[in-house]
């Protein structure tokens, strides 16, 4: 399962010797083998290259189409804009819900929300 997301650290590596990119990997790694019907991903890309990222992100739009629900935080609108909906926050609360968001719709919530 590692390996199919591109983790190259020894297995028997201890958690605190990892990069961040490697224990993101393994926590996504454990989420898919205990078989989580949620996965809250915070940022799940935001530490990788741009293979893993494209790796990681692909995986958890298949766990979606699985049926899992995928909670997915990111300021990175290219991923977002590949979404089923996008929730725009703002001081703490959905301020914008968009269905199939596009780059651009995401770019104009985001400035109408600095208000």
């Amino acid at each position: 399962m590692l390996d199919s997301l591109n983790f190259k650290a020894e297995l028997s590596s201890l958690v605190a010797t990892l990069s961040g990119g490697e224990q993101q990997k393994v926590a996504i790694t454990r989420a898919i083998i205990a078989d989580s019907k949620i996965i809250f991903a915070d940022e799940p890309t935001g530490a990788l290259d741009s293979v893993s990222r494209k790796l990681i992100f692909e995986t958890l739009r298949n766990l979606a189409s699985q049926g899992k629900c995928v909670f997915m935080v990111t300021h990175d609108i290219e991923l977002a804009s590949k979404t089923d909906r996008a929730l725009i926050l703002k001081d703490g609360k959905i301020s914008q819900q968009i269905i199939k968001p596009s780059a651009d719709e995401l770019y104009q919530a985001l400035e109408s929300s600095k208000d």
